[in-house]
């Protein structure tokens, strides 16, 4: 009787063990799936909005047609939109540190495109070229931090995955060995 109460506590104890070790799986998955993920996705849709303004802005300012600049608008509407959102669910220092170097630099290239519409409008002369590289600089340093949020992003996922792994391992080996000292009691047993 006492072997088989041994029994029970050990295959209870490997369960509980199971338990925990599935639950540090699931809480590991559901982050990279919840949040590095999401802010990849997020990456991708700012580098896309912020190409898509410096193309229609470039556009509006050789043309000056309205329906570039309504273009442009639209996604200046769309990049704070993102923005605003991946910042909510940026959960390291680097990623939010990234993030608020896009917001600053985001602002610089938002300033001197205000000035610099402000300024055809009232047909007024300007200097182009300062205007155009100052708008560029400020794109480049927007476009590196975004691809800095990548790559933090995709660390995090792969250390996330290695440290699943990692734990998955003594998990797998506590079980076994468990498995095989019961087998081997129940079997003297009887």
């Amino acid at each position: 009787m006492t072997g088989y109460l041994v029994i029970f506590i050990l295959v209870m104890a490997v369960s509980l063990y199971a338990i925990l070790k599935l639950h540090q799986l699931n809480a590991g998955a559901h982050h990279i799936l919840n949040i590095d993920n999401r802010i990849l996705d997020y990456e991708k849709k700012l580098t896309d909005s912020i190409l898509s303004q410096l193309r229609c802005e470039r556009k509006f300012i050789i043309t000056k047609d309205r329906a570039l600049y309504d273009q442009f608008f639209s996604a200046k509407e769309g990049f704070h939109k993102y923005l605003a959102e991946v910042l909510l669910i940026a959960d390291t220092l680097p990623k939010k540190d990234a993030l608020g170097k896009v917001k600053m630099y985001y602002g610089r290239y938002q300033s001197l495109t205000d000035q610099e519409v402000e300024l055809i409008r009232k047909n007024q002369p300007y200097p182009k070229k300062w205007y155009e590289r100052e708008k560029e600089k400020a794109a480049d340093e927007i476009l590196k931090e975004l691809k800095n949020l990548m790559t933090y992003s995709r660390q995090d996922i792969y250390d996330r995955m290695k440290s699943l792994g990692e734990a998955g391992s003594p998990a797998r080996k506590f079980a076994i060995t468990t498995s095989i000292w019961c087998y081997s009691t129940s079997v003297d047993s009887f």
